[in-house]
């Protein structure tokens, strides 16, 4: 209770941060860069061959499932309860705290929106239907820049804290040297 009308009130009494707020946090959700929780997601991609070798990723997924989506609102009513869940899901996460994490669980449903946007690029080219697909493609094209810029200079260089957490590590399971050398890398970054 105590959360909620302190959120109320800055919405009441600060709208116009509050909507900057909101634009921030929606460029975040659907920017390419991933924002970690608890532990650097960029950090720990260098010890995960597999992370490292997928071929996609969100810099593709959120343009092509905004396309998607737009394209799908001229059947809505078939696509109801998925745009439903999306819309109200990402909407839930931008009211409280961005992160990779709490995106995730949208994740499966924007892919499926990005395969819709391939296929109907596909029928676009096939039918010779030109300037749908012109314009479905400067869509992308505007996704795409959207998703993959960074307005808000985001760092993803910094990782001080995960040789620091790493440090701890060792440090509790007795390695000091590994925990040293742990230390002074997060030294070093900082």
């Amino acid at each position: 209770d105590y959360y909620l009308k302190k959120g109320v009130d800055f919405i009441l009494h600060s709208p116009r941060k509050f909507l900057s707020l909101f634009i921030k946090k929606t460029y975040l959700f659907w920017n390419s860069f991933e924002i970690s929780n608890n532990q650097d997601i960029y950090f720990f991609k260098r010890y995960s061959a597999l992370i490292r070798i997928l071929p996609l990723g969100f810099w593709i997924i959120a343009p092509l499932s905004l396309v998607g989506i737009l394209l799908s609102l001229k059947s809505w009513k078939k696509y109801f309860l998925v745009l439903t869940f999306v819309l109200s899901y990402s909407f839930s996460v931008l009211l409280f705290f961005v992160n990779s994490r709490f995106r995730l669980p949208v994740l499966p449903f924007l892919i499926v929106f990005s395969s819709f946007a391939l296929i109907q690029l596909f029928e676009y080219a096939r039918r010779g239907s030109f300037k749908k697909l012109g314009l479905a493609f400067l869509l992308f094209l505007l996704f795409f820049l959207f998703s993959n810029s960074n307005f808000y200079h985001l760092d993803k260089a910094n990782f001080a804290q995960s040789y620091f957490s790493l440090g701890n590590l060792f440090l509790k399971k007795g390695n000091l040297q590994k925990a040293e050398e742990e230390y002074l890398l997060a030294l070093k970054e900082n």
